[in-house]
């Protein structure tokens, strides 16, 4: 297992961003995202391009999102292209990191 870690934003506002790895080979066993707390506008996680703010999970200013995915799939992981979000601004930052079993 390997960490990984970054900050994603959208680049054009209200529109979807991937974040995390694009490599669906490589299997997420946890994440932890934290919306920033300077951020004006809610961010909202999903995992599909789909992402918005009816289906999206809300995470606002210093809001933080913990997930462990070991009993989420058979192979006791997910994709690690399976994470996108969503903001009205593109102010709004998330920082984020995962557990990656590759």
């Amino acid at each position: 297992m390997r960490n990984i870690y970054g900050t994603t934003h959208c680049s054009t506002a209200n529109a979807p961003a991937q974040f995390g790895t694009t490599q669906n080979n490589e299997r997420v066993l946890w994440a932890r995202m934290k919306a920033r707390a300077g951020n004006g506008t809610a961010i909202y996680i999903g995992d599909s391009s789909a992402v918005n703010s009816t289906n999206g999970y809300e995470l606002t200013a210093d809001d933080t999102l913990p997930e462990d995915y070991h009993d989420k799939s058979e192979m006791g992981s997910v994709g690690g292209n399976r994470f996108w979000l969503i903001a009205s601004s593109t102010a709004a930052q998330l920082d984020w990191s995962m557990g990656v079993d590759d």
